[in-house]
């Protein structure tokens, strides 16, 4: 088939739509002492940011191309060659380039004698970052090996055999065979219960007609276990039921093992994001600052200078016993104490940066830009529609799927948000918008999720993305999140949406050679079950501790 060219202009043009957008997203959110330095990890956070929205968007470009048919070549993109160099190049960037650029930026926090003579800082980080690197790939290639050459690079496909015997047709009408090859070739049950009529070649007698058929199931106690019908008791045609072992490439292998590991971020962070993002965008317009006087600003602005005072007191102690410590051994229980120290440190700095821009915004912008609070307060009405529509859709549509696809016997009760989708594909913009705005929503949440979730662990970093204020490492942790969660996000909206994406290379690497892998299979199923854990338990969760009881919202002396 020919080469859709206006599909090609479209996707060409979407993007670069995206590549702009991935360096709006840096320049909106970095700090103003990264505006003219730390170049490399600005590219990779834009490729990172790019190449996630480019996986999460290639399951409508696959539709697009597919039209609704099943011809590899419908639309002319090689849409599997396409799919699996995206995934392909995630991976490189989420195993290696990624924390590679992490570790670089933590080797600058553990240099703990910077100033000696002769030593570069750059040469010690650069050395940091090999140093943990290699291991880490090392240790994570050595897993996959494990698990691929021992016995889990295989793919058990459910699959059903039509066997038929051979029947004479040659004495036969063509004309009057239609239903009969339906019946034998495809095991129409459909046709069970009814007649066929078949006029042989020959002209008919006087008294004469033509034979007269019934098709019935195979029943007695001689009948095989699976399901056989008969016509007039001899067995045209049997459904046999089996499971096919086929081995999978070492390339899709890993990119199951890399989308498994997404999906424990993706299914605690989303899960958590799903409750606590419309929740937190609600209470914040709320709980908004307020105009205060002259004498109000003073008042909370002294103590916040004195708890300032005391968060820079115990920073300047907290490295000097991390230099010390890390000069002994980095992996002592001391030093693994101290560095726990710091990670709670740092939360309540930016804690303290929190009420002091809120204490700005109350005096100098008498209460904030009121759009901007109502702006945010719509996007937390629009945020609950969608996580009741995620949570209905999963109840009624993805876990019967998943569960029918283990063999059970049980359907969905509705495609509800795949008929949505479906009615609005032919609209321009329209269709791609609707399954942006669900798809990207759950990236939103994961990023929220990592947010909320490190704030209470005190083993879990935080990198909270502040406008104008994210410092380049807060960034590239979130963009290797963004990154890591497209993978499992693509296979659950496959998964989602199979109706829409019927046909398409994603339901292949999938919806079939991925979910289907043996062991790893039920991991994947098990995480949308832990997703609505975290959501509803979430939501409890704020019930019992409201807005104002949580630490980071509570106002220090005030």
């Amino acid at each position: 088939m020919a080469v859709d060219v206006g599909l090609i202009v479209t996707s060409v043009v979407f993007a670069i739509l995206v590549i702009i957008g991935a360096f709006y997203f840096v320049v909106y959110f970095q700090h103003p002492n990264d505006a003219n330095v730390a170049w490399f990890p600005k590219i990779v956070v834009v490729l990172s940011i790019t190449l996630a929205a480019w996986n999460v968007f290639l399951l409508p470009l696959d539709v697009a191309n597919q039209k609704g048919i099943l011809d590899p070549n419908a639309g002319g993109l090689p849409m599997d060659k396409l799919t699996l160099g995206f995934y392909a190049t995630s991976l490189i960037l989420v195993l290696i380039v990624i924390p590679f650029t992490s570790y670089f930026y933590e080797g600058e926090d553990n240099d703990d004698d910077p100033d000696s003579p002769g030593r570069s800082s750059s040469a010690h980080q650069l050395g940091y970052a090999i140093k943990w690197t290699i291991p880490t790939l090392a240790i994570y290639a050595g897993i996959i090996a494990g698990m691929y050459w021992g016995g889990l690079g295989y793919a058990e496909i459910n699959t059903t055999y039509l066997q038929s015997p051979l029947y004479d047709t040659t004495g036969l009408e063509a004309n009057s065979l239609d239903n009969f090859y339906t019946f034998q070739f495809y095991c129409n049950k459909t046709i069970q219960g009814t007649t066929l009529t078949l006029t042989p070649k020959t002209p008919l007698g006087v008294n004469q007609t033509a034979p007269v058929f019934t098709v019935t199931a195979v029943t007695g106690t001689n009948a095989p276990k699976y399901g056989c019908s008969t016509l007039d008791g001899s067995p045209i045609c049997c459904r046999v039921p089996a499971v096919n072992s086929v081995v999978v490439s070492i390339g899709v292998f890993v990119i199951a093992v890399t989308t498994l590991l997404g999906w424990v971020i993706f299914a605690a962070f989303g899960g958590v994001g799903m409750a606590s993002f419309p929740y937190d965008l609600l209470e914040e317009f709320k709980h908004r600052s307020r105009p205060i006087t002259r004498q109000t600003y003073d008042e909370r602005k002294k103590i916040l200078g004195e708890q300032a005072q005391i968060l820079m007191e115990n920073g300047k102690t907290l490295n000097q016993e991390l230099k010390q410590a890390a000069r002994s051994n980095n992996f002592n229980r001391r030093y693994r104490a101290i560095k726990n120290r710091e990670k709670t440190f740092r939360k309540e700095v930016l804690i303290l940066e929190y009420h002091y821009r809120k204490l700005e915004d109350g005096y100098r912008n008498q209460g904030g830009n009121m759009l901007v609070h109502y702006i945010k307060f719509n996007i937390g009405c629009l945020s609950v529609l969608l996580t009741l529509l995620w949570l209905v859709h999963i109840g009624v549509y993805v876990i019967p799927l998943s569960l029918q696809l283990k063999g059970m016997p049980i359907n969905p009760l509705t495609p509800f948000l795949n008929d949505m989708l479906k009615l609005t594909q032919d609209i321009p913009v329209v269709g791609i918008f609707l399954y942006a705005l669900f798809s990207f929503y759950l990236l939103v949440c994961c990023i929220k999720g990592a947010s909320k979730m490190g704030m209470r662990l005190v083993f879990f970093t935080i990198h909270p993305l502040v406008i104008g204020e994210t410092m380049m490492s807060a960034l590239v942790f979130n963009a290797g999140v963004i990154l890591l969660c497209s993978l499992p996000l693509a296979q659950f909206s496959t998964l989602a949406f199979s109706d829409y994406a019927k046909y398409t290379s994603n339901q292949s690497i999938f919806g079939v050679q991925v979910s289907s892998l043996k062991g790893l299979s039920y991991g994947f199923d098990a995480f949308i079950y832990i997703l609505c854990f975290f959501c509803v338990a979430t939501f409890f969760y704020q019930l019992y501790n409201p807005f104002k009881k949580q630490k980071e919202n509570k106002l220090i002396m005030w």
